[in-house]
């Protein structure tokens, strides 16, 4: 590597996290060696933060957690908030309605709890995977009236095939208006125009004092490619659509072959 690299931003599902989601023996101990080697480690997920800290505490990570896809950024284990951007009122209203009228599950997160529209598969599958109990509230848009808060997040959850129209009618609502990313095949996630995984690593960067190039990016969603873009070293897994693989500088094995330790070992 040319450059040192002093921060390292993870991202969890599907990359740092294998098909159950659990971190590999050889992963952990990766990053347990890249922390005793100097770097700063976090996490970089489009996760809420609650659903994010047990795995930096399996982890003993104190960093700052990039969550939400950069929206909320918070110290592990703290209540030191060190980047919080919600979606604006309005275009959370919008996404809601159109989620409404597409017959799509749509969920908000406010204060890093999670309201979900309906409790269908769609609720089930995503507790499963994230671990994190919802509010089931019908209304959104009345719940967000009632707490008098924008949300952190919007998300969409779909039929994997209806994920591209979904995505694509979203964008159309949202252009210049808000950024619109999807995390997986069954996630369109809404977030603040201002916020990306890429924006929340600039942050951290500025406010640690650390160089774009001194950084090591590494994931597997589109939601991802914007911070393999700012990194000085961006990394995707084996397992990523070819569009992510084509704009990084290094391709490693899947998340269910430890290509996160396969990255950080290129670091010894």
């Amino acid at each position: 590597m040319r450059n040192p690299i002093r921060l390292i931003a993870v991202d969890l599902d599907y990359t740092l996290l294998n098909s159950n989601f659990e971190i590999s023996p050889r992963n952990r101990s990766a990053i347990a060696k890249a922390v005793d080697g100097g770097a700063i480690v976090t996490l970089a997920t489009g996760r809420m933060y609650a659903s994010t800290l047990p795995y930096a505490r399996t982890l003993r990570l104190e960093t700052p957690l990039i969550t939400y896809n950069g929206a909320y950024v918070r110290v592990a284990g703290s209540d030191a908030v060190l980047r919080h951007i919600p979606v604006e009122m309005e275009h959370a209203v919008a996404a809601i309605r159109l989620a409404a009228s597409e017959g799509v599950h749509c969920s908000v997160y406010v204060d890093d709890v999670l309201y979900a529209s309906r409790n269908g598969w769609e609720s089930q599958m995503y507790t499963a995977q994230c671990a994190v109990q919802g509010v089931y509230r019908p209304d959104l848009e009345e719940l967000l009236s009632e707490l008098g808060k924008p949300p952190t997040k919007v998300l969409f959850i779909c039929e994997e095939q209806r994920t591209p129209s979904i995505q694509a009618l979203l964008e159309e609502a949202m252009v210049g208006r808000a950024h619109v990313t999807r995390s997986s095949p069954h996630y369109v996630e809404l977030v603040n125009k201002e916020v990306s995984k890429a924006s929340a690593l600039e942050h951290l960067c500025r406010l640690l004092g650390v160089l774009p190039e001194e950084t090591m990016a590494i994931g597997d969603g589109y939601n991802d490619m914007e911070m393999l873009r700012y990194a000085g070293v961006g990394v995707a897994m084996g397992n990523s659509p070819d569009p992510v693989k084509s704009i990084a500088d290094i391709v490693v094995p899947s998340s269910d072959e430890d290509g996160v330790a396969a990255a950080l070992e290129m670091l010894e």
